[in-house]
C-alpha cells in the first residue's frame, strides 16, 4: 500500500531580479512521478536538484504548479486537508533555526505533541525518548539559542520524533553534525522504520547514508534521472558519478578493483560482501593473487610515507601550544587521543582471517603507536611561533551565560595556537565543542573573556587597533548562508565586500563575476534574489 503518490508534479518558483523587480520563473520540479510504500525507507539524492523543494511539497508546505500529490490518500492542494497531511508527514528542515521556537529545549520538543492534543503524561515520555534518540538528554533544560548549529539540528529532529507521525521527511539532517553523532543519528532514523514501521523519506547527497534504504531516487535539474534499490544503483557507479554523487568507499573500491582486472562478481556491492570476497582471495595461492599482492605492496609504501609525513607534522604541531595536550578539557585537541582511536578502529574494522594480513595490520598499528608517542613528546614541548605574522592566540577563553540560570559556561577555554600566512588549517571537533565560537574570535566578532589575540604582531583588543583593518584581512563564512545574505540580487551581494574595501563599481562587478565562476554559479543568477536559491 502506498502512503505517498506523486503524479506528474511540476513546481515553478517566481524569482525577483531586484532593481526592476522583474519576475523570472524557475522550474524547480519538472514533471516527476514517484510512489512511496507505507513503512519504506526511501532516499532522495542530488545536488541543487530540487530535492528540498520536493520535501516541502510532500509536507504540504508548497502547492504544486501542476500535477498532484496524495499523502495518505489526501490531496496536498486541498486547503481543508493540509492539517491532517502535516500530522501524517512531519518535516525536519535543513536549517534548524526555521523550526525552533521554545525558550527551553523540552518546550520545543513538546510543541508538536501539545498541538496534536496528546495527554501530558504521554508528552513527557515522548520528550524523554526523543531526546535520548538524538543524544540530547543533558540539554533538556537548556536554551536552544545557546546551542551549536549541530545541537540545534538534533533538537529539531527530536521535536518531529516526539510527534510520531506515520512519515518523517528528513532534509539533510546530518549536514552540521560530527561523524560520531551522524552515525548515532542514522541508527536512530533507521530504527524508526525497523521498530515502529514509520515511513522515512531521507534527502541527502551522501550515498553512504542511504545504502540500507529500500529504494532510491536520484534527481538532477528538477528531474528524476535514476531510480532503483541501492543494490541496483550501486552496480552502475558510472551513472551515479555522472549525477555528481560521491560513491561509498566500498562501491568505489569494487569499481577500482574491476578496472584493475580483478574479477569481482557482479552481485557484490556491500562492505560485508567485499570482505568475504577479499578473504577468499587472500587464502588463495600467491600465483593466483598477483594484483592483490601488488595492491598490498603499494599500501605498505604509502604507510611508510604517511609515517614520515606525520612525524614531520608532529614537530610542526609543537608550536600550537599546550591547549592540545589537555585531554581532560572537552574543548582541547589531542593528537594522542586521535591516534589511539585510529588504532582501536583499525582493530575493530579488521574482519579478514588471513594471518599474514593480521600480522601486517599489527605492524601498521605499531607504526601508529610510534607516531602517537613522537607526536605526544613534541606537544609536551610548546614553542613560541617563529614569526609574528598571521594569527596568534594566547590562552583565549570565552564564556556564554545560560539564559535559564544566568550561570556562565565555557565555550572555549585556555586555547593557544598560531596560524601563519598561507597555511591551510582545519579545526575539528564534535558538535558543541566550541569550533564556531573559536573562529568568530579570528575576525573580532567575539572578544575573549581572557587571553590575547595578536594579528600580524598587533593585539587587536587594544583601544587604538582598528577592527575594520582586521576584517579586511580575515574573512569569515558562516555556517548558515542566510546570516550573510542581504542584498537584492546575487551580483550585488557578492560585490558588497569589494565595495566596502573601496573598489569602484566596475572592479566590484568584475570581482563578483569571477567569484561566481569559481563557485560554479551561472551568469543567469546575477539578477536573481539570493533568497530564492537552494541551500547548496
Amino acid at each position: 500500500m502506498n502512503l505517498i503518490d506523486v503524479k506528474n508534479l511540476l513546481f515553478k518558483y517566481k524569482m525577483y531580479s531586484g532593481e526592476k523587480e522583474e519576475v523570472i520563473e524557475h522550474t524547480a520540479i519538472d514533471n516527476i512521478s514517484l510512489s512511496i510504500k507505507k513503512g519504506d525507507f526511501v532516499g532522495i539524492l542530488g545536488h541543487g536538484s530540487g530535492k528540498s523543494t520536493l520535501a516541502k511539497q510532500l509536507a504540504a508546505l508548497l502547492k504544486p504548479s501542476g500535477g498532484i500529490i496524495y499523502v495518505g490518500g489526501m490531496d496536498t492542494a486541498k486547503e481543508e486537508q493540509i492539517l491532517d497531511i502535516r500530522k501524517t508527514a512531519g518535516l525536519v528542515f535543513q536549517n534548524p533555526d526555521n523550526q525552533l521556537i521554545g525558550n527551553i529545549v523540552e518546550e520545543d520538543v513538546a510543541f508538536g505533541p501539545e498541538n496534536m492534543g496528546i495527554p501530558a503524561e504521554e508528552i513527557e515520555m515522548r520528550i524523554t525518548k526523543a531526546l535520548a534518540s538524538t543524544g540530547m538528554t543533558a540539554y533538556r533544560e537548556a536554551s536552544p539559542g545557546a546551542l551549536s548549529g549541530g545541537q540545534k539540528q538534533k533538537i529539531a529532529i527530536s521535536g518531529v520524533l516526539a510527534m510520531e507521525p506515520e512519515c518523517i521527511i528528513f532534509d539533510e539532517p546530518t549536514a552540521m553534525i560530527d561523524p560520531e553523532s551522524r552515525k548515532e543519528l542514522l541508527e536512530a532514523i533507521y530504527d524508526l522504520k525497523r521498530l515502529k514501521n514509520i515511513t522515512v523519506i531521507y534527502i541527502t547527497h551522501f550515498l553512504q547514508e542511504v545504502s540500507q534504504a529500500d529504494y532510491l531516487y536520484v534527481m538532477s535539474h528538477g528531474k528524476i534521472t535514476l531510480k532503483g534499490t541501492p543494490e541496483t544503483l550501486f552496480k552502475i557507479p558510472e551513472k551515479l558519478v555522472e549525477n555528481n554523487l560521491e560513491l561509498p568507499f566500498e562501491v568505489a573500491l569494487i569499481d577500482d578493483l574491476r578496472k584493475k582486472s580483478v574479477d569481482v562478481p557482479e552481485e557484490i556491492y556491500t562492505k560485508q560482501q567485499l570482505l568475504e570476497f577479499l578473504k577468499y582471495h587472500f587464502q588463495k595461492d600467491k600465483s593466483d593473487n598477483i594484483v592483490l599482492s601488488e595492491y598490498k605492496s603499494e599500501r605498505k609504501t604509502i604507510s611508510e610515507s604517511s609515517k614520515s609525513n606525520v612525524k614531520s607534522q608532529a614537530k610542526e604541531n609543537s608550536r600550537y601550544g599546550n591547549s592540545m595536550e589537555k585531554q581532560s578539557d572537552s574543548h582541547s585537541i589531542s593528537v594522542y587521543d586521535r591516534n589511539e582511536k585510529l588504532a582501536d578502529n583499525s582493530l575493530d574494522n579488521l574482519n579478514l582471517a588471513d594471518e599474514t594480513e593480521v600480522s601486517k595490520k599489527s605492524h601498521e598499528l605499531k607504526e601508529t603507536s610510534d607516531i602517537k608517542e613522537n607526536a605526544s613528546k613534541n606537544i609536551d614541548e610548546p614553542k613560541e611561533p617563529e614569526s609574528t605574522k598571521g594569527i596568534t592566540l594566547k590562552n583565549i577563553s570565552y564564556q556564554y551565560k545560560k539564559q535559564d540560570s544566568g550561570e556562565e559556561k565555557y565555550a572555549i577555554k585556555d586555547i593557544s595556537l598560531a596560524i601563519e600566512p598561507g597555511e591551510f588549517v582545519a579545526i575539528i571537533g564534535r558538535t558543541g565543542s566550541g569550533k564556531s565560537t573559536l573562529i568568530q574570535h579570528f575576525n573580532g566578532l567575539f572578544q575573549p573573556k581572557s587571553g590575547d589575540y595578536f594579528f600580524n604582531g598587533e593585539n587587536i583588543w587594544e583601544k587604538k587597533y582598528d577592527l575594520k583593518k582586521l576584517r579586511q584581512k580575515v574573512a569569515l563564512c558562516f555556517q548558515y548562508p542566510e546570516y550573510q545574505l542581504f542584498e537584492e540580487n546575487v551580483l550585488k551581494d557578492i560585490a558588497f565586500g569589494p565595495k566596502n574595501l573601496g573598489f569602484d563599481k566596475k572592479e566590484c562587478e568584475e570581482k563578483a563575476r569571477h567569484a561566481m565562476q569559481l563557485a560554479g554559479l551561472s551568469n543567469e543568477l546575477e539578477k536573481v534574489s539570493p533568497f530564492s536559491l537552494s541551500g547548496e
